[in-house]
């Protein structure tokens, strides 16, 4: 007779393998969906909130609906509804979301003709659209047929001065920042003589003068381009009633979220994601896109395993086929073991400390001296590849 010691052991496990991958599988669907309604654009619904005070005028605030949810009173102990609004224009009234008591809402609608702008700073704003003043002087209503032509014609003008302004900085400008601070270094090495040094001297006087000459004039340039950002400006009307005006280039992009159907909301998701994998970030990482990171981090990881992979290949056949048993050996091995079975944050805390505070910074020291403060070595690279190659 087959005995069935154990089998029920084994089904537990099993069943507990299951219910494991299940809860993975349904969480990492929940993160799926909650980042992807970030980029679905969102009705924008005004709110009129009763007067908090007799004979006072009512409140009328307009934002995206971003959650609802039951709030218990601390005093009363009641719940009660509450709604958080994303309410946009943080230039405008300091903060971006706003909790309000459901009780409160008087009258909730849908005008058509709200519109949800991003723009390069102060992330998005949400208003009514007045009127565009051209650099002409001509003004354009929003109720004119013009308006949305002349609207994109000016926020692709304003995308390509960026590129410029973008160009000369970084491009440009950074080339001659990297030719001073080689200039700046030239004059840490030590001379043969005062002669020498002298003359080294004032080579590098003459260098630096030619670079801060065309530093002065692709500054000018960048500050012209800046100054023509601001010629056309865009006047709106908050739900407030707030009157606005800003540079209309600075706008990224608009649409008008009530009017738009299902199809033209999922151009517009499209059209997100895009922008958020291709872009780069903006006001201090909390707006705009990961392309930066992206990039840098697949960079870095075919480098270093285009140059890693070939060592540690080599390294792994030498260990195994033709290297002597000794203390060196026993080394590298529990050394390899050691990385397989400990936590990654341990080795990433020693790693810190050992390869770039320790080996890092003394090869800078030793032969790169001339470039510190700024370190060669001395940063995460040479950690990453000690990892990759371990």
């Amino acid at each position: 007779m087959k005995s069935s010691y154990g089998e029920p052991k084994i089904w537990l496990c099993a069943l507990g393998l299951t219910v494991g991958l299940g809860m993975t599988a349904l969480l990492l669907l929940l993160i799926t969906v909650r980042g992807l309604e970030v980029f679905w654009p969102k009705n924008v619904v005004q709110l009129t909130l009763k007067a908090t005070q007799a004979g006072g005028q009512p409140e009328i605030i307009a934002g995206e609906l971003r959650k609802q949810q039951m709030r218990r009173d601390a005093g009363t102990g009641k719940e009660t509804e509450e709604w958080l609004i994303f309410m946009g224009n943080k230039d405008a009234y300091g903060q971006t979301f706003r909790y309000v008591d459901h009780q409160h809402i008087e009258r909730q609608e849908l005008p058509v003709d709200l519109m949800v702008a991003e723009r390069f700073g102060n992330g998005r704003a949400i208003f009514y659209p007045v009127s565009l003043k051209l650099n002409d002087g001509k003004e354009i209503v929003a109720s004119d047929a013009a308006f949305d032509r002349e609207f994109h014609r000016v926020i692709s003008e304003g995308h390509a001065r960026r590129k410029l302004i973008e160009g000369i900085e970084k491009v440009k400008i950074g080339a001659i920042n990297r030719s001073m601070l080689k200039l700046d270094n030239s004059l840490k090495k030590p001379a043969s003589d005062e002669s020498a040094q002298a003359t080294r001297q004032a080579d590098v006087a003459a260098k630096k003068k030619l670079l801060q000459d065309n530093y002065e004039k692709l500054a000018a340039q960048a500050t012209a381009l800046r100054r023509d950002q601001a010629i056309d400006t865009l006047t709106y009307r908050l739900a407030t009633g707030q009157i606005r005006t800003q540079a209309a280039a600075e706008v990224i992009n608009y649409y008008r979220p009530n009017r738009l159907g299902t199809m033209a909301k999922a151009g517009w998701f499209l059209h997100n994601g895009w922008d958020f994998l291709s872009g780069e970030p903006r006001e201090s990482n909390t707006e705009g896109g990961i392309f930066p990171a992206i990039f840098g981090t697949f960079v870095m990881t075919l480098i270093m395993s285009l140059l890693v992979t070939p060592f540690g290949v080599i390294a792994a056949i030498y260990l195994r086929e033709y290297a002597k048993q000794g203390l060196v050996v026993r080394a590298v091995r529990i050394s390899v073991n050691n990385l397989a079975g400990v936590p990654s944050i341990v080795f990433g805390v020693f790693g810190l400390g050992f390869f770039i505070y320790t080996v890092g910074t003394t090869i800078d020291q030793v032969f790169f001296s001339s470039n510190l403060p700024t370190p060669t070595f001395g940063t995460g690279g040479i950690l990453w590849s000690a990892f990759t190659l371990a």
